[in-house]
């Protein structure tokens, strides 16, 4: 079932029933991830695509840490990687635009400033700590996760080919990446993977 028809079908029995519907941490997680990538790539809102990217990875994140059978959580990451002293400054620069588009009861009248780059880096850890959690690979998560490698060669271990046939063949416009592949992917994956 696709995102649409689910949420058509939960929209339908709501006006017919008053009864609640069930929703897992990790189907929350999917369906933010999954929304926040279609804003991505139709260049939607950036502060709706960054909160629910950063709540998804929250959830992704949370499930990691508190799983036994799962020891690549980026709470280990970042044991293993910043200094101890660090920590703490680490997390509320991670946090903090975050932090900023979800309270308001300190600092009303605030203005923040944050990089695009931020949003798409949340979105790509928590489509990664999201796959490592359900080996699910939604059209969605496919194509982000494909995106986000041949954009990102300086930070990942990508064969050189890829970045360059990425750019030749989209010149870096991602929409017209997810106007031509999606529709592929979906077909491939099916629609049952939502």
């Amino acid at each position: 079932m696709t995102l649409e028809q689910e949420n058509e079908r939960m929209t339908a029995s709501s006006e017919k029933q008053t009864k609640p519907i069930k929703v897992s941490k990790l189907d929350a997680a999917r369906r933010q991830l999954v929304t926040a990538i279609r804003l991505y790539f139709n260049h939607g809102d950036i502060v709706s695509m960054h909160t629910l990217a950063a709540a998804a990875s929250k959830i992704t994140q949370n499930i990691s840490d508190s799983s036994a059978n799962l020891p690549d959580s980026m709470t280990n990451w970042v044991a293993q990687l910043v200094k101890p002293a660090y920590h703490k400054a680490f997390w509320n620069k991670l946090h903090e635009t975050t932090n900023f588009l979800k309270h308001a009861e300190t600092d009303p009248d605030t203005v923040h400033e944050f990089y695009p780059q931020q949003t798409e880096n949340r979105l790509f850890l928590g489509v990664y700590q999201y796959q490592l959690l359900t080996d699910e690979c939604s059209p969605e998560i496919r194509l982000f996760s494909t995106w986000y490698v041949m954009q990102h060669p300086e930070i990942l271990d990508t064969p050189p080919e890829v970045p360059k046939r990425g750019k030749d063949l989209f010149q870096g416009d991602r929409s017209e990446f997810w106007r031509l592949l999606f529709p592929l992917l979906q077909g491939e994956v099916g629609s049952t993977s939502l």
